[in-house]
């Protein structure tokens, strides 16, 4: 699978995490997310930066810049190992990703796409249907991990 198809199936997923649950993107990884698809689909920021009571906005705007000069393709890689990352974290939190891919609530591209960020481009191996989001470097976040999850504080605004 070529990266761009990676890129997509990673992009879907993201789009398609539900807002509450065990598995939802903090703000902190939103920006993440929004500032690597912008350098992957449009490149260096093209606007001016927005006004100071634009909070969001100038937000949205900052990450960006802040991967100015990043390749589109290293954009595309790492929006990937983003979203990767996100899901090692969850299940080192204590949820059971396996349980949550399954479940009849969650849309079953999510499951589907995943298993596209496991394929290499010459249609290398996958772990097998219990791993489908697990890739060479990665320990496969569908694995339920023992450690307690960490306080976190998350800031109340959304960029999706």
């Amino acid at each position: 699978m070529s990266l761009s198809e990676r890129f997509q199936a990673a992009v879907d997923i993201v789009q398609k995490l539900p807002k509450e649950g065990p598995v939802t993107a903090s703000n902190d990884q939103k920006l993440k997310f929004y500032s690597l698809y912008k350098q992957a689909t449009i490149g260096d920021v093209n606007t001016d930066r927005p006004g100071i009571f634009s909070f969001i906005e100038r937000a949205k705007w900052d990450a960006w810049k802040g991967v100015e000069g990043t390749s589109k393709d290293d954009a595309m890689e790492q929006y990937i190992e983003v979203l990767l990352q996100m899901m090692d974290t969850v299940a080192e939190q204590g949820v059971n990703v396996a349980e949550w891919l399954n479940g009849e609530s969650l849309d079953p591209s999510i499951k589907k796409n995943f298993a596209f960020l496991d394929d290499d481009e010459d249609g290398g191996d996958q772990d097998g249907p219990d791993c489908p989001a697990a890739s060479e470097g990665h320990e496969s976040p569908l694995r339920t991990h023992d450690s307690a999850p960490e306080g976190q504080v998350r800031f109340f605004f959304f960029f999706f």
